[in-house]
């Protein structure tokens, strides 16, 4: 064992008993009725050898080899325990003694040769320890599945040209061909070149501060050339082309792997005026090399001016399998049978006499000229799941008409540039049974109509309704009133603040419909708007989880919430306040306004930034209806 002697002080409580013990003496576990020693029998020492072991295996080593002066019964059974777990740091091992570590190490390895220890963790001390790292090697072979070693750095000093030099501590070797480990972790280690790796089981690498030692060409060798083609092409499908190509010259074996990589990510910014035709001969060049290799993904961003001819290069590539489409201005689009993912920008989009995209998941159009129809484009997708929109403000479609079955996620993305307003007056129109997540980011747009979103689960609205500019045009009011009950069976909604204004604004025309699926919401609450709040919520019904995130502005009466809506009364559980929030009377009120009116509150969050230590005491101090309820500062 690793000292002489262990005092019973250094023991866990649980364990401080004597082999021989009085038929008077009971000793019991301060946290439980449970007595390991009672009526002169000691029940721990009873249980079976597997499972004190497994016990065992939850302390560190050094705790584990202390049991063995309890008893004759626990003599040994540290050493069956299937983890080492050391701290060299500790004064266990003394610097001037190598042995007794070595001698602890051959016990414990000698004991049971065929003892597999699967969980081995090791913090080295600052001064390297001879014949350590073969003994490590020795656990390594046995079938060691989680490895964790923390190694030390040693220094030496140079006379000669009074420097101090580190010493790394290297890995063993066997440790590159362990076929049984799962988990690895080193810190401050040092890896050589093995010059061969094969770990199958590795799931899971953590590498802290490592010295390395490999070589990418050692003892004259060019390892990675040494690679399989398809893993080659594989690693330069990463980086864009223009670097892949520069490859080339690095020698025979790199001259043409470049034309056999499955992807393309051109910058055709970078192609000077004069060199067109240059080129698009390196483009028939890939695509000659091999045709029928497919380029599954193809990423060109354009040039202002036009290159002659490039569209139609695209337009082989798609044909011959391309999966990933990322086009930044182009004027192709038409029946590709193998695209997943299309994404264009600010491009030209004609208009096809067949649109059919049989295999379309994914779609993101941006700043787009239509010369299609997007109901059109839609219909020739039967899969599209997940649709993108950001508007061309100056684009003439007046109607944006959304269709598909498939659909399950939709987003329109606010105009760039800070467009106050968009020159054409716009109308979205979304008829989407399967449509799961809606968010709507587009102001600008005159009027949304839905219809058939009984799938409905997210909806995110951060729009104005430009319609409540007439307040007295009923038609266009009715418009609002037909949206918000389209997406009454949402059951999670977020709300920015120009949203939650316009709905102030819409109740004092007309009543916002009920919203008795919603579960859960997120909104942002000015302080003028807060005396809107309870209005809101008994639009919600069955609500349970409130994220209300304030907004400092200044207030011009005082905050009066009197009105206890049914959700705050019966069904909410659990009510976040975020953000900053100045206003301290006001943050006072709000958090009273919850806990005197929940019933069934069970956490009443606020955020640091919004409550502060002493606001947070005051509030801590507040009547609280419900029971269970727990106050968190977080």
């Amino acid at each position: 064992m690793l000292q002489k002697v262990v005092s019973f002080r250094s023991l866990p409580p649980a364990t401080q008993t004597q082999s021989t013990v009085s038929s008077s003496e009971t000793h019991i576990l301060p946290t439980s009725g449970f007595r390991f020693v009672m009526s002169g029998v000691d029940r721990i020492s009873e249980l079976p050898e597997s499972l004190l072991t497994q016990i065992l295996s939850y302390l560190p080593t050094n705790q584990s080899v202390q049991t063995t002066v309890l008893s004759k019964r626990w003599e040994n059974v540290w050493l069956s325990v299937p983890c080492l777990d050391f701290d060299l740091h500790s004064s266990v091992v003394p610097y001037h003694d190598n042995q007794v570590l070595f001698t602890f190490l051959d016990n414990l390895l000698n004991f049971s040769p065929e003892l597999s220890l699967l969980k081995v963790k090791v913090k080295c001390r600052d001064m390297m320890i001879d014949g350590f790292m073969e003994r490590l090697g020795t656990v390594i072979s046995r079938g060691t599945e989680h490895l964790d070693v923390e190694s030390s750095t040693d220094y030496i000093d140079d006379y000669t040209n009074s420097v101090t030099l580190p010493c790394v501590e290297f890995m063993p070797m066997n440790l590159y061909a362990s076929k049984k480990l799962v988990y690895l972790k080193l810190t401050s280690s040092g890896l050589r070149d093995p010059g061969f790796v094969y770990m199958p089981c590795l799931k899971f690498m953590h590498l802290e501060e490592v010295k390395w030692r490999f070589r990418l060409v050692m003892s004259g060798r060019d390892r990675i050339s040494e690679l399989p083609e398809c893993l080659l092409t594989q690693i330069l499908s990463y980086i864009p082309t223009k670097q892949s190509v520069q490859t080339s010259v690095l020698s025979k074996r790199w001259e043409n792997l470049y034309l056999s990589v499955p992807g393309l990510d051109l910058d055709c910014s970078s192609v000077p005026y004069d060199a067109d035709q240059v080129f698009l001969s390196f483009i028939d060049k890939l695509l000659e090399s091999s045709p029928e290799s497919i380029l599954f993904k193809v990423k060109v961003k354009y040039r202002d001016t036009k290159i002659d001819g490039f569209n139609d290069r695209i337009g082989i590539m798609i044909d011959r399998g391309t999966q990933h489409l990322d086009i930044d201005s182009s004027n192709y689009i038409g029946s590709r049978r193998t695209l997943v993912y299309l994404k264009l920008t600010s491009s030209v989009l004609g208009y096809p006499v067949v649109v059919f995209m049989p295999c379309l998941k994914f779609m993101h159009l941006e700043e787009v000229k239509w010369r299609v129809h997007l109901a059109k484009l839609i219909s020739g997708c039967p899969v599209l799941e997940e649709l993108t929109l950001l508007r061309d403000p100056e684009d003439e479609y007046k109607a944006l008409l959304v269709r598909t079955r498939s659909l399950k996620r939709f987003r329109v993305l606010p105009l760039r540039n800070g467009y106050v307003r968009s020159r054409v007056k716009c109308t979205l129109k979304i008829d989407a049974p399967g449509l799961e997540h809606m968010s709507l980011g587009d102001d600008q747009i005159c009027s949304i109509v839905v219809k058939n979103l009984t799938c409905l689960l997210v909806v995110e609205l951060d729009v104005k309704f430009r319609v409540l500019v007439n307040t007295w045009n009923v038609s266009k009011i009715n418009v609002i009133r037909d949206f918000l009950n389209g997406i009454s069976c949402a059951r999670h909604m977020i709300i920015s603040a120009k949203t939650v204004q316009a709905l102030a604004r819409y109740s004092q025309l007309g009543m916002i419909p009920k919203f008795n699926n919603l579960s859960r919401l997120q909104a942002v609450f000015r302080s003028k708007l807060v005396q809107f709040l309870p209005a809101f919520l008994e639009c919600c019904p069955n609500l349970k989880h409130l994220i209300l995130v304030l907004h400092p502005e200044e207030m011009e009466e005082e905050l009066e919430l009197t009105d206890v809506p049914q959700c705050v009364s019966t069904t909410l559980e659990c009510v976040e306040i975020q953000d900053k929030f100045e206003w301290e009377e006001g943050k006072m009120k709000v958090a009273s306004y919850f806990l005197e009116n929940s019933a069934v509150l069970e956490k009443l969050i606020l955020s640091p930034t919004a409550y502060n230590q002493n606001i947070y005491e005051k509030v801590n101090k507040l009547t609280k209806r419900s029971p269970v309820c727990q106050i968190i500062h977080e």
